[in-house]
C-alpha cells in the first residue's frame, strides 16, 4: 500500500508541476499583451482633437467614445491586470504548497517503509 501511495502522490506532484507550468506560461503571455496594450497607447489618443481641427455633430460623440476607450484602457492595464497577475501568483503559490506537501508525505513514507524493512531483520 505504502509504495502506491507515493505513485499516487508522484502523479499529484506531476499535475501540480503542469498546472503550474501553463499557470506561468499564461502570465509571461498576458504581460506580452499589456505590454503590446501600452505601446499602442498613442494610437487610441492621436491625433489630438482641438476646436481647430474637430467641430461638428459627430465630433462630441468622437471625443466620449475616445475618452470612454481609454479609460477602459487604464483599467484593464492597470487595475485588472494587477488583479489577474495576482490571482495567477496566489495560485502558483497554492501550487507548490501542494507539491512540498506530497514530497513530505513521499519522504515520510519512505522512512516508514525503511524502518519497518530494518524491523523485519
Amino acid at each position: 500500500m505504502d509504495a502506491s501511495l507515493i505513485g499516487y502522490y508522484s502523479m499529484l506532484i506531476a499535475t501540480k508541476k503542469g498546472e503550474i507550468k501553463r499557470l506561468k506560461e499564461g502570465k509571461s503571455q498576458i504581460s506580452q499583451k499589456r505590454e503590446e496594450w501600452i505601446s499602442n497607447k498613442p494610437l487610441y489618443t492621436q491625433p489630438e482633437l482641438t476646436q481647430s481641427n474637430w467641430r461638428g455633430n459627430h465630433a462630441g460623440l468622437f471625443k466620449n467614445n475616445r475618452s470612454s476607450i481609454i479609460s477602459s484602457f487604464q483599467a484593464v492595464t492597470g487595475e485588472q491586470f494587477q488583479n489577474i497577475y495576482s490571482t495567477i501568483e496566489q495560485k502558483i503559490t497554492m501550487l507548490q504548497s501542494d507539491i512540498q506537501y506530497y514530497q513530505e508525505r513521499i519522504s515520510a513514507i519512505r522512512r516508514e517503509m525503511e524502518l519497518a524493512e530494518k524491523n523485519k531483520k
